[in-house]
This record gives structure tokens, C-alpha cells and sequence, in this order.
């Protein structure tokens, strides 16, 4: 005999149980916490996909919510000794609900590969980017992309146009995700498309196409040849032919360099004009010519023979080190629009979809927490309808509550911080 009174001993199981709950939500938060610290790590220090979140995820948010406030309920109706059917209604309903968050959750996933937003993938199409290595002609002139849409003569293709451009190169890509050596079955070829090599983009090369097979400069082409221009095939029919990540470049999706999103245009990244702060000002150290004058730059001043000019009407533009232009235009200081450098580039170019990653590593996680957590409403559930819980033994209610609730939290910080960090 323990000499404990059911209530002392029930006190005790409540102690108990809510010490275990709150040691595991320690425990969860602490991983969390240290793959945040992660993302923030490489959102500042590297290339990042701002990846616009698929609204299947505001849905799930919607739904773990509406569940968690029907678990409060049913918490509060077994306190007030309330039926045994109302409270275990109340259960169920927060466990249907929650399965449907994991629903939306698969959808959103879901959405997330269809535009290219895999686990493990670049941010450019290195694998046959259009134009790199390859492009299409059609009637012997060539179609360009320009970062947004394909042009022929300087005008836009057609959304037609750009699907008959997707079918004819279908017949090289196929159905296949991997280059496969085969036979090519191509109808017409030249007539109107055709493809030509890009490598030299001053004297570009044409293919041609006899039987099945491609040639150029009179010899077939060799299998790392014919690899290269299954992926170019393949990048254009899946709507890749630069980025990944498929989209709207500044809709759906940015990149941003070292925390800084990016602008895009033709084929090329900028980072964007903007105002000096006083700070930024105050660090620059340097002297320039401007119309036969020399001009010295310090501590936020700009002066000649030792004296600070007059703003009023004052428009100069230096360099700083690193190829940063500066323009001052009536005492506005400005960092002028500035394209990436050849090693910033290269960068680029090798780039993972780091964002991506994270999101399925954070999401994945969140899951399998959720999994548990809907085991825990489960068994809730089924002593719910059995009439366990009242007024004097909520202990396996509240544990389920409060950790059903602390998911609920994780999962509307978790979104919340990615929609911020995406801004």
C-alpha cells in the first residue's frame, strides 16, 4: 500500500504524465530549433529559392486550428463532467480534422514537385539549360530564350507555338526521366524545327537527322552528345529550360544571394539598386573624378580641396572596390543596380535548392510528430467513448491536448517563418 489517497495517487499520474509530455516537447523543440538556426545560416550565406508555399499548406494550417480548439472544448466539457458522448464527439472530431491536415499536407507536397521543388535538386538546369549547349530553329530561325519566354524575331511564341515547340522535342525526350540510346522517330524534321548547337554562339552548328539518328559536321553524334540533348529536350518539355523551379520568376518563386533577393532578366542576376543607409555611407572610403574635379569620399562626406560640396544639384557616380557603383544625386546616395560576378556566376550555376531541402526536412519532421500525435488522439478517443475521462481524470486528455497543441503551434511557426523569410 502506497498510504496515497485516488486523489493523491491521480495528482501524481498527472505529474508524471505532464513532466514526460513536457520533457518530449523540450526535446522537439531543441531539433527544431537547431534546423531553423540552419536555415537562417543559409538563407544568409548562400543562393536561396523563395519559395512560395502551395496553398494546400494554409489549408493544413486552417485544419490543425480547427482541431486544436475542438480538443480544447472537449478538455473543458470533461472538467465540467459534460457527457461522455459530447466529450468523445469532440475527440473524434479533432482526430478526423487532423487527418484531414495531413491530406492538405500531402497535397501540398504534392504541388511541391510539380514545380520542380524536389528534395534534392539545383536552382539552375545545368543538366541542358536552352541555349547553353542547345536550341531549335524553326524555319532557320532561331528561337531564344530570354529568361521569361521564348522569342523568334524578337517576338514572344504563342502559347501554341510554344506547345508545338514542346511536342516536337517530346520526340526526343519521350516519356522518359533518364537517357535511354535509341532509334529517334522525328516527323518532318526541318519542317519546320530543327536543332542546332549553341556552344559557339557566334557560329552556331545545325543537326540534321537521317534515319533515325543526329549528325553534325557530317559525323553521327556520340552518346555524351546525344545525353546532353535528351536533357535539353527534356528541360524544355517539363517547362525547365533555365530554372528548376518552375514558375514565374518574382510570382512563384526569387532567388536571393547572401540574403538579398535578386532581379532577373534575360538570362542574367542583379542585385537591385537601393538607397545607402548612414552607416554604409560612413564606410566608404575613396576619392574620384567628376568633370575634371577630384572629389575625396569619407565619413559620409564628399569633399574638394579639404571643404564639403553643395548637394543641391550634385549628380557624380564613382566605383568601389569589387566593381560597386555609387551614384549621389542631390545628396541621395545609391547603390546602382549591380549583375552578378563570372564567380558568383559559377556559384550559381552549382547551386542546390537548399530551401527546398530544408522544407522537406522540417515538414517531413513536423509529420512524423503528427503521426504520433494522431495516435495519441486515437487512443484519447477510444477511452473517451468508453467513458473515461470526467472531472476528477483528464490526465490522458490533457497530456493528448497539450501536445496536440504544441504541434499545432510548431506547424503555424514553421509557416508563418517560411511566407517571412520568402518576403
Amino acid at each position: 500500500m502506497s498510504g496515497l489517497t485516488p486523489t493523491e495517487l491521480n495528482q501524481q499520474r498527472k505529474r508524471s504524465v505532464k513532466l514526460i509530455t513536457y520533457l518530449s516537447i523540450a526535446a522537439i523543440v531543441i531539433m527544431f530549433a537547431g534546423l531553423i538556426s540552419a536555415v537562417f545560416v543559409s538563407y544568409k550565406d548562400k543562393f536561396w529559392v523563395n519559395l512560395q508555399l502551395p496553398q494546400a499548406f494554409m489549408y493544413s494550417t486552417l485544419m490543425v486550428i480547427l482541431s486544436s480548439a475542438l480538443l480544447f472544448f472537449s478538455l473543458k466539457w470533461a472538467r465540467n463532467n459534460a457527457s461522455s458522448g459530447k466529450v468523445a464527439g469532440g475527440v473524434v472530431g479533432a482526430f478526423i480534422i487532423g487527418m484531414v491536415f495531413v491530406f492538405f499536407q500531402f497535397i501540398g507536397f504534392k504541388q511541391m514537385i510539380e514545380t520542380g521543388n524536389v528534395f534534392t535538386g539545383n536552382i539552375f538546369y545545368q543538366h541542358g539549360a536552352y541555349g547553353d549547349k542547345f536550341a531549335v530553329l524553326k524555319n532557320g530561325n532561331q528561337i531564344v530564350f530570354d529568361g521569361y519566354n521564348y522569342t523568334l524575331d524578337g517576338q514572344p511564341l504563342s502559347e501554341n507555338d510554344t506547345k508545338e515547340l514542346q511536342s516536337f522535342l517530346r520526340s526526343i525526350s519521350g516519356e522518359d526521366y533518364r537517357y535511354k540510346a535509341k532509334d529517334y522517330e522525328i516527323n518532318n524534321y526541318g519542317a519546320p524545327y530543327s536543332i542546332v548547337f549553341t556552344t559557339d554562339k557566334f557560329n552556331p552548328k545545325p543537326i540534321t537527322f537521317q534515319q533515325g539518328k543526329f549528325y553534325v559536321d557530317d559525323r553521327e553524334l556520340i552518346d555524351v552528345e546525344l545525353s546532353a540533348l535528351f536533357y535539353f529536350a527534356f528541360g524544355v518539355t517539363h517547362d525547365m529550360p533555365f530554372f528548376m523551379v518552375k514558375g514565374e520568376y518574382g510570382k512563384d518563386f526569387s532567388i536571393s544571394l547572401n540574403g538579398e533577393q535578386l532581379e532577373f532578366e534575360n538570362r542574367r542576376l542583379f542585385f537591385p539598386e537601393f538607397e545607402l543607409s548612414e552607416a554604409e555611407r560612413n564606410a566608404i572610403d575613396a576619392g574620384f573624378y567628376e568633370n575634371g574635379v577630384d572629389y575625396k569620399v569619407k565619413h559620409g562626406k564628399i569633399t574638394h580641396n579639404g571643404k564639403e560640396i553643395d548637394y543641391n544639384g550634385f549628380v557624380a557616380r564613382f566605383s568601389l572596390p569589387g566593381g560597386i557603383d555609387i551614384k549621389v544625386d542631390n545628396g541621395k546616395w545609391i547603390q546602382m543596380r549591380q549583375e552578378l560576378t563570372p564567380g558568383q556566376y559559377n556559384e550559381f550555376y552549382q547551386a542546390r535548392n537548399n530551401a527546398s531541402s530544408f522544407l522537406y526536412v522540417l515538414t517531413t519532421l513536423h509529420a512524423l510528430h503528427i503521426v504520433l500525435g494522431l495516435l495519441m488522439l486515437g487512443i484519447v478517443a477510444f477511452r473517451a467513448k468508453k467513458g473515461y475521462y470526467h472531472a476528477t481524470n483528464t490526465n490522458g486528455l490533457e497530456a493528448g491536448s497539450i501536445f496536440w497543441h504544441f504541434l499545432g503551434l510548431l506547424w503555424i511557426f514553421l509557416y508563418l517563418f517560411w511566407i517571412t523569410i520568402t518576403l
